[in-house]
Formats: structure tokens, C-alpha cells, sequence
């Protein structure tokens, strides 16, 4: 069962996205590690530029994250999408 769901929405972002992605992932490493927390990071996408879709795409986190790439044009609606594929227990 999965604890906690962390999702990350991404439009423009290119390689800056992966600041974000690697900060997030030591911080659910560390938590997985020091209080046995199962969390899941999810990355949703709206309407992605191209340097933005190729970087998940071929990012070495890729096996880390459910990614989905959606194009409602509406961070909320993105976010809100993200979270109804979540599967934790609570969302970050």
C-alpha cells in the first residue's frame, strides 16, 4: 500500500524539471528510509514544449515516476487529473 503520492506538474521546464525531480526523489528516498513510508511520485505534463517531453522521457529518474502527458492547457485541471491517478493514502 502506498502511503503517499507526490505529483510534480511540468509544462515549459526542459532540463530545469530536473532539479525539482531530483530534490524531490532523495526527499521520498529519505523518507522510505528513515520512517518505512511507501510514496510514489507522479509526473503530469500539460501540454508539454518538446524539450520538457524529451527530458522525462529520457531522464535517468524515468523508472522512478509514473509520467502522464495530458493537454488540458489548465495547471489545476493537470494537478487534478494527476491526483485521481494517485494511489496513496494521502497527496503531496
Amino acid at each position: 500500500m502506498i502511503d503517499i503520492s507526490v505529483i510534480v506538474c511540468g509544462h515549459n521546464e526542459g532540463r530545469l524539471l530536473h532539479r525539482s525531480l531530483s530534490s524531490a526523489l532523495r526527499s521520498i528516498s529519505y523518507a522510505e528510509k528513515t520512517r518505512k513510508i511507501k510514496i510514489e511520485l507522479i509526473v503530469s505534463l500539460d501540454n508539454p514544449s518538446e524539450s520538457t517531453l524529451h527530458y522525462t522521457k529520457n531522464s535517468n529518474y524515468r523508472k522512478k515516476f509514473v509520467l502522464y502527458n495530458n493537454n488540458f492547457n489548465d495547471l489545476a485541471l493537470s494537478r487534478n487529473f494527476a491526483a485521481e491517478k494517485a494511489n496513496g493514502k494521502y497527496l503531496a
